[in-house]
């Protein structure tokens, strides 16, 4: 089975909460983003890294 990872902000994990905590526990190390998956090989690393990447900047 392969899996079903989408870029950050367009799944079901709460990303935003997940960095408030990490902010909020004095958290200060990198935050890594991850592509894998179907709808990422669709969609191109490339642009999937650069929609990923804004998605993160937006929340932190």
């Amino acid at each position: 089975m392969r899996a079903r990872t989408q870029p950050p902000a367009s799944g079901v994990i709460p990303i935003a909460r997940q960095l408030r905590w990490l902010r909020e526990a004095g958290y200060s190390g990198p935050i890594e983003l991850e592509l894998l998956g179907p709808r990422i090989e669709a969609e191109g690393v490339v642009e999937a890294c650069g929609r990923g990447l804004a998605a993160i900047e937006a929340l932190i």
